[in-house]
């Protein structure tokens, strides 16, 4: 569990990586707060509180597969 804040872009960004957990961490006062991008598969996003981020609470850019986001706790998300 960490707190991520006050970051100039991404609070935690997983960027062209596999099989990655995040859990149980706050993230809020970035410009985008749990960031998944450029191919990543099969990662699990789960019980994080990302509020209060800039841009998006929780972004994924829609490539890789495989990838699971719930239980999480977010005001603003990039897909539907």
């Amino acid at each position: 569990m960490e707190v991520v804040r006050h970051n100039a872009l991404d609070g935690i960004e997983i960027d062209s990586s596999n099989d990655n957990t995040v859990t149980g961490d706050t993230v809020s006062d970035n410009t985008w707060g749990i960031v998944l991008i450029e191919g990543s598969s099969g990662n699990l996003i789960m019980s994080n509180r990302a509020k209060g981020n800039t841009e998006y609470d929780l972004f994924w850019d829609a490539s890789g597969t495989g990838n699971v986001w719930k239980l999480n706790i977010y005001d603003t998300k990039n897909w539907v």
